[in-house]
């Protein structure tokens, strides 16, 4: 099939050259060394974005619940559907790992089916040095930006708008 023909079924194929495949990405990821040297899929930083965003509200998923203690469910639920992504991964990682330990309330397996990613199995742990220079380059942020950015996160409350110029860059890279 070739590449034209994916218009149909509503695939916007782009493709873009690298000097490098360290940089290519597929479906929202890219491929990163593990600290064994092994090429490893993990979701790019910027799935950090749009990772509550659900279609169904939490409220209908967990009827018994408060608003609060129901998106804290979701979100947890959310986090628990990426339990491979490695806690070391920059942004991502530390982010997911507040979430998984959000809530004292036990979220089942069954309440992570709702979400439609599911990257589950045992966390790899990934060469940081290689992540960070991935990230900065990707998404043109200084050192200092990047670690303002996980400070952001470190300390934001449950639930939490971010406001660092950092995101802003990292949404335009990958969304547009």
């Amino acid at each position: 099939m070739k590449w034209e023909n994916q218009n149909h079924l509503g695939f916007k194929t782009k493709i873009t050259f690298h000097e490098d495949p360290i940089y290519a990405t597929f479906l929202k990821g890219w491929w990163t060394p593990d600290i064994e040297n092994h090429y490893r899929w993990l979701p790019l930083p910027s799935q950090l974005i749009k990772l509550g965003k659900v279609i169904t509200n939490p409220v209908n998923v967990f009827p018994k619940d408060s608003i609060l203690d129901a998106h804290a469910k979701m979100a947890k639920g959310i986090a628990l559907s990426f339990s491979c992504v490695p806690d070391n991964y920059p942004l991502l990682g530390p982010f997911l790992k507040k979430y998984r330990e959000l809530t004292h309330i036990k979220v089942n397996a069954i309440d992570r089916h709702f979400h439609k990613i599911k990257m589950t199995g045992p966390q790899i742990s990934v060469d940081i040095a290689c992540m960070f220079h991935k990230i900065l380059k990707r998404y043109n942020l200084t050192t200092d930006e990047l670690f303002e950015m996980q400070h952001e996160l470190d300390r934001a409350p449950f639930p939490c708008v971010m406001t660092h110029d950092g995101w802003v860059k990292i949404a335009r890279c990958d969304y547009g």
